[in-house]
């Protein structure tokens, strides 16, 4: 096959691949059903929120489950306020080992906000507002490994 063709064949296959359904499994179906509980609780607070931990084996769903989740809000979200600027779900993947300064930076630079130099500490980084971007109202990391 020619490198042309290969190339367009792997598009084709990306492009396929893409588009394929988030099987439910029982991981996916009870972390949507924690989670929007969870948002529903929250909905109203304005102290402390409640949480949620996802922990488990590698390979069990973990990631897809919370992507699905982040999806469903959003969608949700953007039905709630249609045509809005809201920014429903921000997903940062941040890097092993990362610390709260460098996963602030990944929420920085996904809002738009200025470059971050190695002076600004995460009190700096967080309390900086974009007039890009409104804030999110709800939000995530994961911690790629």
């Amino acid at each position: 096959m020619s490198d042309s063709r290969r190339s367009s064949y792997d598009e084709r296959r990306i492009d396929y691949h893409s588009e394929l359904q988030v099987v439910w499994t029982s991981t996916v179906k009870e972390v949507a059903h924690q989670g929007r509980l969870l948002t529903l609780l929250n909905h109203r607070e304005h102290g402390a929120r409640r949480g949620m931990i996802i922990s488990g084996e590698r390979a069990t769903g973990k990631t897809t489950a919370l992507r699905q989740l982040g999806r469903l809000h959003e969608l949700r979200t953007r039905q709630r306020y249609p045509g809005g600027r809201r920014i429903p779900v921000v997903y940062v993947t941040a890097p092993p080992k990362g610390s709260p300064r460098k996963i602030a930076i990944e929420f920085a630079r996904f809002l738009g906000l200025p470059v971050i130099s190695p002076r600004h500490n995460t009190v700096d980084i967080t309390s900086t507002r974009s007039s890009a971007r409104p804030a999110p109202t709800w939000c995530w990391s994961t911690r790629s490994t």
